[in-house]
């Protein structure tokens, strides 16, 4: 059992839930090495055991490269703590945020990136409101 402040979990019940969360997660460490995602069962962006213990930056494409540099820079500086957008990937629309993990002092432990399909969710918004 693992203990929580909020409860006890065993390795197979926190694993069935990462897997069943309507979200695809990735935390990154305070060097920006990739440390664990989850595996829902519709994921946008694949990932593969391969980015565990890589930099972030060679997992994303040259073109966001320096994009996701300067948010990784922002949330370990303390000027932002959340960077969130929406874009559509694959006929999808993602909403995207990057979170700074601090622990109880405010330290930077590292980043929480959470993408979120919410194409249906957008579709439920009425037109030219």
């Amino acid at each position: 059992m693992i203990r929580f402040g909020t409860g006890n979990l065993d390795l197979g019940q926190i694993e069935c839930i990462f897997g069943t969360l309507p979200l695809e997660l990735t935390f990154v460490d305070d060097c920006d090495i990739v440390r664990f995602y989850n595996c829902p069962g519709d994921m946008v962006f694949t990932r593969s055991k391969e980015i565990l213990g890589r930099s972030v930056l060679e997992c994303h494409s040259e073109e966001s490269r320096e994009m996701v540099g300067r948010i990784l820079r922002e949330l370990r500086g303390g000027d932002r703590d959340v960077v969130e957008f929406v874009k559509r990937v694959n006929g999808r629309v993602m909403h995207i945020r990057y979170m700074a993990a601090r622990d109880e002092c405010g330290t930077y432990v590292g980043c929480l990136e959470v993408a979120q399909d919410i194409t249906r969710i957008a579709a439920l918004v009425p037109t030219g409101e």
